[in-house]
């Protein structure tokens, strides 16, 4: 048997999965955007028997904040897939985080073929883009915006199965009617790779973060991110420093206003060397996470997951309704503050620091619950029960 996981972001937890999946029984191909700008990048043991990575490209670089040119882009992309699907011919094809077309082209050529096709469900895509292109395009915006609606509702109804990252996601896929086999399975975050560390690092030496008391946010600055609050943060912590490690046009904003506005202890880093991530992590005295309104319940920001791994307590700047606000409330793992409550956020931003003990014990509790939760082996037994394969 043949299974193709098709992971547009190239997640290390996804990645870590595909790898677990593959055995004697069965051969996985891990497909993930090659032309993509990303944190994320290859943890995986290549020399596995019958797994492998392909990269699927296209001409140019993916522009993610240019519409009109990301839309003709993912059209080339998604034939691309086509291509790579004709010629391995898997028997079990799974999309996450994927574009839609990209989805529909699984789909399609799925029942083409008489094979699986399941939906693992990151994120509603078409309900994140609808304000943005309202915001953007207007009328043409809600038009292209009912049409991705449609979509996802219709690769929702004819998939083998769905599998959504949280409960939350059940309420809106009943009021569209979506009847078809729903399982649920969160997200986590590769433990064996994220190890608690101490702050005094090569890395933090490096950057001279080993004395000072640092905040630091990791990944991804995009459309659900508020990047203002992080220059905010800085302003309102002026003996502290608050680094940032992204590129992207959350990093370019915040760049511009550090030179605008003079803040001498905000330090901006492109990515790094994923090698460097668990020290990266360490250097931390609080981690910080910002998810704006509009991702309400559906986007669960993958680097909260990796930040519980690291031992370190977290800041979060999130919708209430959101899954990771109640995981960091329910496990004390951090502090989770409404994402329209700016003064609050920075308000525990101050609590943070001046309290020790309460980092000690919310750090401890964001390891063990990270140690409870994220057991590969008992991830690929949920994922092979969901697929239905026997072995």
């Amino acid at each position: 048997m043949k299974i193709c996981i098709h992971d547009y972001g190239k997640y290390p937890f996804i990645q870590e999965l595909a790898q677990k999946l593959a055995n004697d029984c069965i051969k996985v191909d891990y497909l993930y955007n090659a032309s993509f700008l990303s944190p994320n990048s290859n943890s995986i043991d290549e020399k596995k028997q019958n797994f492998q990575t392909i990269g699927i490209s296209t001409k140019d670089k993916i522009d993610k904040y240019n519409f009109k040119k990301r839309f003709v882009q993912e059209v080339e992309y998604s034939k691309n897939f086509e291509t790579y699907l004709n010629e391995s011919k898997p028997d079990i094809v799974i999309t996450a985080n994927c574009p839609l077309f990209t989805v529909d082209q699984a789909y399609k050529w799925a029942q083409k073929n008489s094979k699986q096709f399941h939906f693992w469900v990151q994120d509603v895509w078409s309900v994140a883009v609808k304000e943005t292109l309202n915001k953007k395009f207007g009328i043409l915006g809600n038009l292209a915006a009912q049409y991705f609606i449609y979509l996802e509702k219709k690769l929702l109804k004819k998939s083998h199965s769905n599998i959504v990252i949280s409960k939350d996601f059940i309420n809106l896929l009943n009021e569209w009617k979506i009847t078809n086999t729903t399982h649920v399975l969160e997200n986590w975050a590769p433990l064996k790779e994220i190890d608690p560390q101490n702050k005094e690092n090569t890395w933090s030496q490096k950057h001279q973060l080993d004395k000072s008391f640092n905040y630091i946010y990791t990944g991804t600055l995009g459309l659900k991110h508020n990047p203002q609050l992080l220059i905010d943060l800085a302003q309102s912590q002026i003996d502290s420093k608050v680094v940032v490690v992204s590129q992207g046009s959350g990093a370019d904003y915040l760049k511009d206003k550090k030179d605008e506005l003079n803040i001498s202890n905000l330090k901006l880093l492109p990515f790094q060397d994923k090698n460097d991530y668990s020290k990266i992590l360490a250097s931390s005295d609080v981690l910080v996470a910002v998810l704006e309104k509009e991702a309400g319940n559906f986007s669960v920001p993958s680097k909260i997951l990796s930040y519980h791994c690291a031992q370190k307590p977290i800041l979060a700047s999130v919708p209430k309704t959101n899954l990771s606000y109640k995981i960091l409330t329910n496990n004390k793992s951090g502090l989770g503050v409404d994402c329209e409550n700016n003064k609050e956020f920075l308000s525990q931003a101050k609590c943070l620091k001046g309290d020790e003990k309460l980092r000690n014990s919310l750090a401890e509790n964001a390891r063990k619950y990270a140690e409870l939760t994220f057991d590969i082996d008992l991830k690929v037994k949920k994922f092979i029960k969901i697929l239905g394969i026997n072995i």
